[in-house]
């Protein structure tokens, strides 16, 4: 966690660069424009929750509510796992609608397709299933996508320096 934490930073920076996207609003089902800024503001924020969640353990078994009393760094430890890993889902879907930059934008559409069902089966599993061997699997799947987004998004901006 700490070593995507500071992936996460490092990224955030590239990223305020990439010009505007096209973001879709649910409520109104129009276009909006929304400033890269928002994948770089996405980007740094979740890196210090990356770094809290790896710095902070959870107890043995990492006891989450419904289904157990969880201790505070229990809670701490997911508060900051799972916000990064929003922020991160954010960021994944601002590049995956640029309208123009179609090496940013494929990008962002593979991290889509890469992580998002991991990310969406973990949160499933958290809710419907509590802690076990599906839901330790999706969480470790939807981390190994998002450490991959990153990885190519990174070598993607290195590559379109002149």
């Amino acid at each position: 966690m700490l070593l995507l934490a500071a992936s996460l930073a490092l990224l955030a920076g590239p990223a305020r660069h990439t010009g505007w996207h096209a973001f879709a609003t649910l409520w109104k089902g129009r276009l909006a424009a929304v400033p890269t800024g928002l994948a770089a503001a996405a980007l740094a924020l979740a890196a210090p929750l990356a770094a809290l969640s790896g710095a902070v353990t959870c107890s043995p078994g990492c006891p989450l509510p419904p289904y157990e009393s969880p201790r505070p760094q229990d809670l701490i430890h997911a508060t900051g796992a799972i916000g990064a890993l929003l922020l991160c889902a954010l960021a994944i879907l601002v590049y995956a609608t640029q309208p123009d930059a179609t090496t940013l934008r494929r990008a962002g559409r593979l991290g889509v397709l890469l992580a998002f069902p991991p990310l969406i089966l973990s949160a499933i599993g958290i809710l419907l299933l509590g802690r076990g061997l599906f839901t330790g699997l999706m969480e470790r799947a939807a981390l190994a996508a998002v450490s991959a987004w990153l990885v190519h998004t990174a070598a993607v901006h290195v590559r379109a320096k002149p």
